[in-house]
C-alpha cells in the first residue's frame, strides 16, 4: 500500500512538473485525474512481422498466471493496418453509426433538443467509434478529459479532450493503467480520483482464464497474417517473375561499367544485369509457369472470405453488391431483410446496438454527474432496430393467416369464435352484428 502510494506521488509530481505530459501521450486533459494517460511512459510498441507462432505466443502471455496482453495489442497494431481488415473494421462500425437514434427525456421538448445536440456533436460520434473498438481488440478504456459547458442548458464542445488510452498499458485482469508494459502495478481507474473521469468497455470473456474477451482481431489474427505474408509474397513473385529483365553486355570495367550499370538500372524498377560480352544468362522456369500466380491468389480471396465472415457474419458481404434492404416476391414488409449478406448484417447491427447502449447511458449519467443539464430521466436507445422489424412482421403474418383460415370458415357458413381468433392472434374483436328480423 505505502508502495504504491509512493508511485502516486512520483508520478503526480511529475505531472506537476510539466514532465508527466512529456512522457505521456501528450494529448488529452493534462490533469492526471482526467487522463490517466499522462502517468505512462510514451514509449510505443515495436511494429514487427507478425507469425503464426507470434499468436500462439500471445494465447500464452494472455492465459498465463500473471496475465499480460502486449503481445496480443502488439498483433492487433498490426492487424488493423492491413487492408481488408481496415475495410471490415470500419464497415462493421457504420452499420451502428449510421443507425437512428433518440434521447428519451420523459417529453417531446426536452427529447428534441438533447437529441439533435447528440446528432450534431462530433464527439458523440467519436465516443460510438471508441466503444466499438472494444469488440475487436477485446477492451478499452476511454478518458473523457475535460468538460466544457456554456453553464446553461446546452453544451459547447462537449468532450474535446476524450481520447482511448494505449491498450497495451491497460491491464482488464488487474483494473489497472500501468505506467510502462509488463508492469504489474498501475492506478486503479475505479478509484475515486478516476472514476468519474473514465469508462471502461470490455467484452464477455471466452475462457475461463480471463477476465474478458480477446476480440474480433484475435478470431481473424491467423488468416489476416497469413493475408498480410500471401500478399507480400506475391509482390516477390511478380517482382522475380512478371516483370521484364534488362540485360546488357559489355567490355567496360571499373568506374565505366558501374555508370553504365546505374544508368540501366535508374531506367526503372525491373532487374537490371550486365555481363561481358561472352557470358550468358538463362532463366529457367518449370513448365506450365505461367499459372504460377494462381496459388496466391487463391491464398488471398481464401483468407479474405474468412476475415469477413468473422467480422460481417458473411464472406461476399464486402465484395457482393446486395439488394437494398427490401422483400422478395410474396413478402409483406419491404423493411425485412431478404438476402443473407443483409440478414448477417441486420443481425450483427441488432447485437452491436445493444451492446454500445449501456455504455452511452454510462457516459450520459457521468456528464449529468458533472453537472450537465441533461435530464434525469433520460435514456438513450437506438430506434431503426430491424430485429423489432421482423419480430413485428412475423407478428403480421401470423395474424394474416388466422384472418385468412376466418374468412375461409365463414365462406362455407361456419364462423371462429372472437375469443378463439383474439386468444392466437392478440387482435381483440367484436362478435358480428346480428341482422334485425325483417319486418
Amino acid at each position: 500500500m505505502e508502495r504504491n502510494t509512493s508511485i502516486s506521488a512520483f508520478r503526480r509530481g511529475l505531472n506537476f512538473l510539466g514532465i508527466g505530459s512529456w512522457l505521456g501521450n501528450n494529448s488529452g486533459a493534462r490533469e492526471v485525474s482526467r487522463n490517466l494517460g499522462n502517468t505512462s511512459m510514451r514509449i510505443p510498441l515495436q511494429r514487427i512481422v507478425q507469425s503464426v507462432q507470434n499468436w500462439r505466443d500471445a494465447v500464452n502471455e494472455a492465459e498465463y498466471y500473471i496475465p499480460f496482453r502486449v503481445k496480443m495489442q502488439q498483433i492487433n497494431n498490426e492487424l488493423q493496418d492491413e487492408p481488408h481488415i481496415a475495410a471490415c473494421m470500419e464497415r462493421r462500425m457504420d452499420l451502428t453509426l449510421q443507425r437512428d437514434y433518440v434521447l428519451d427525456c420523459g417529453n417531446d421538448e426536452d427529447t428534441k433538443f438533447w437529441t439533435d445536440y447528440l446528432r450534431n456533436a462530433s464527439w458523440f460520434v467519436n465516443y460510438q467509434r471508441l466503444v466499438l473498438t472494444a469488440k475487436f481488440r477485446g477492451y478499452t478504456l476511454i478518458s473523457i478529459g475535460n468538460i466544457v459547458t456554456d453553464n446553461g442548458k446546452g453544451l459547447v464542445n462537449a468532450l474535446p479532450e476524450m481520447k482511448m488510452l494505449e491498450h497495451s498499458l491497460v491491464s482488464p485482469d488487474r483494473r489497472n493503467f500501468a505506467p510502462v508494459i509488463y508492469s504489474v502495478t498501475g492506478e486503479q481507474w475505479d478509484d475515486d480520483a478516476y472514476r468519474d473521469w473514465h469508462i471502461f468497455v470490455d467484452t464477455p470473456p471466452e475462457t475461463g482464464n480471463g477476465c474478458c474477451g480477446y476480440g474480433l482481431l484475435h478470431k481473424c489474427a491467423v488468416p489476416g497474417i497469413i493475408l498480410r505474408t500471401t500478399l507480400a509474397d506475391w509482390a516477390n513473385y511478380n517482382e522475380k517473375f512478371g516483370q521484364p529483365v534488362t540485360w546488357a553486355k559489355t567490355a567496360k570495367q571499373d568506374d565505366e561499367r558501374r555508370d553504365f550499370f546505374n544508368q540501366l538500372k535508374s531506367m526503372g524498377a525491373a532487374a537490371t544485369f550486365i555481363t561481358d560480352k561472352e557470358d550468358e544468362l538463362q532463366f529457367v522456369a518449370a513448365p506450365h509457369s505461367g499459372e504460377g500466380f494462381k496459388p496466391f491468389e487463391q491464398l488471398k480471396i481464401a483468407c479474405e472470405k474468412l476475415v469477413s465472415k468473422n467480422f460481417l457474419g458473411h464472406a461476399d458481404v464486402l465484395d457482393s453488391i446486395p439488394k437494398r434492404s427490401g422483400a422478395q416476391s410474396g413478402e409483406s414488409n419491404p423493411n425485412t431483410p431478404s438476402t443473407p449478406v443483409q440478414e448477417a448484417l441486420s443481425d450483427i447491427m441488432s447485437k452491436d446496438g445493444r451492446y454500445c447502449t449501456p455504455y452511452v447511458n454510462e457516459l450520459i449519467s457521468l456528464l449529468r454527474r458533472h453537472g450537465v443539464g441533461i435530464p434525469e430521466q433520460a435514456v438513450f436507445r437506438y430506434t431503426n432496430d430491424e430485429e423489432e422489424e421482423i419480430s413485428k412482421e412475423r407478428e403480421y403474418v401470423k395474424i394474416q393467416r388466422y384472418a385468412d383460415i376466418a374468412n375461409t370458415m365463414k365462406l362455407a357458413g361456419l364462423q371462429m369464435a372472437p375469443e378463439q381468433f383474439t386468444k392466437e392472434t392478440g387482435v381483440k374483436c367484436d362478435p358480428p352484428a346480428t341482422n334485425p328480423p325483417a319486418p
